[in-house]
């Protein structure tokens, strides 16, 4: 319908505007505001995921048909997919914390025990010591294999290499000028002794093993200042006491080495120490103190318990013998230990050393 007006006025059309209407109903996305290219990707996106999630579903309703026809189909969206994690992500996760219900140890506890195992044991931790030690000379390397060829069984009646360095340091850092070696035997620490430069006397009474001793005190460059005296030490240390009496220009010793019967020890150190032989600040260096680690045994057992527990019969003569020695050495350490008239220490040294220095009780007074 058409209304005209005359004189000038404007028609309107009432049946274009009602297509109008109508076109824009029947369209209503076109009345909608357009997107921009990142709003259509977005869409564009989200519509193939949608799709392939249907797909999956499909092909998993198919699957589970064709297996079990009985089995209704599942609806279920398929598992998510695990993201991949990162390498700190990883170790992050790895990560566990500490057990926090394990109490804390109380500092009354022992502390754990200590390795025992071969690699920590005495020998080789002296090889250690040896190995980063002055190097042995090639005289007392010589003088060590003969004395093993010719006393198999008493190999450890020598010096080690290690001991014998110890020896020869002591006696250059205390200055001796006359030393005094109780029990020779092959001569070992003896020659390590007289690297100081000192002059060394040295009792012997095994006739064998003297004669080893001075082939090899012949090829050393120090065999005018050793003297070696063959036979009882006791009687050789009471005539050199008597050759001192009453003559001041006979110097005492400054240094001792005791190395000769375990069950004389007090005995020589009572009879040295209330004699004219020493100096006033002597030192004195007693071997095998620890005898075998069988001094261990006194402290715990003694002697008779000892031999009451394994029985005579079963006791073997030289274990028996090694414990009776044992025993008096352990009563030598206690006994010197408690001696006004020295300061005492004892150094786990291979068999055990007992460095002994002489007090000086007039200048304590």
């Amino acid at each position: 319908m058409e209304e005209e007006e005359s004189n000038g006025t404007t028609t309107i059309d009432r049946t274009s505007i009602d297509e109008s209407d109508q076109a824009q109903q029947s369209n209503p996305i076109s009345s909608e505001p357009k997107l921009n290219k990142k709003q259509k990707l977005a869409a564009k996106k989200k519509a193939r995921k949608k799709q392939r999630c249907e797909d999956a579903c499909l092909n998993s309703d198919a699957t589970q048909s064709q297996a079990n026809p009985s089995m209704f189909t599942s609806t279920s969206p398929p598992p998510k997919k695990k993201k991949k994690r990162n390498k700190a992500m990883a170790a992050h996760a790895s990560y566990s914390l500490p057990d926090t219900t394990m109490p804390f140890p109380s500092l009354t506890q022992p502390p754990p025990p200590p390795n025992t195992s071969s690699n920590t044991s005495p020998n080789a931790l002296e090889e250690y010591a040896t190995n980063n030690s002055q190097p042995e000379p090639p005289l007392l390397a010589s003088l060590r294999a003969a004395a093993t060829s010719e006393f198999p069984n008493a190999t450890h009646m020598n010096s080690s290499p290690l001991q014998g360095r110890l020896l020869s340091t002591l006696a250059s850092i205390s200055r001796a000028k006359k030393i005094l070696e109780i029990g020779t035997f092959c001569g070992y620490a003896t020659l390590s002794l007289a690297e100081s430069g000192a002059s060394v006397t040295t009792l012997e009474i095994d006739e064998e093993a003297a004669k080893v001793a001075s082939a090899h005190f012949a090829m050393s460059a120090y065999k005018d200042k050793i003297t070696l005296h063959l036979g009882p030490a006791m009687d050789t240390l009471k005539s050199l006491t008597t050759a001192t009496d009453g003559k001041s220009d006979q110097e005492p010793f400054d240094m001792v080495f005791l190395d000769a019967d375990k069950r004389a020890y007090r005995s020589y150190i009572d009879f040295l120490l209330s004699s004219n032989l020493l100096s006033c600040d002597c030192l004195i260096i007693c071997d095998n103190v620890l005898f075998k680690g069988l001094v261990l045994n006194s402290t715990i057992t003694g002697k008779k318990k000892l031999g009451k527990k394994l029985g005579k019969k079963k006791l073997n003569y030289w274990a028996g013998r090694h414990q009776e020695i044992a025993d008096e050495l352990h009563a030598f350490n206690e006994y010197v230990n408690n001696d006004k008239r020295v300061d005492v220490v004892l150094v786990p040294l291979r068999d055990g050393l007992t460095l002994m220095k002489r007090k000086n009780l007039e200048i304590q007074l």
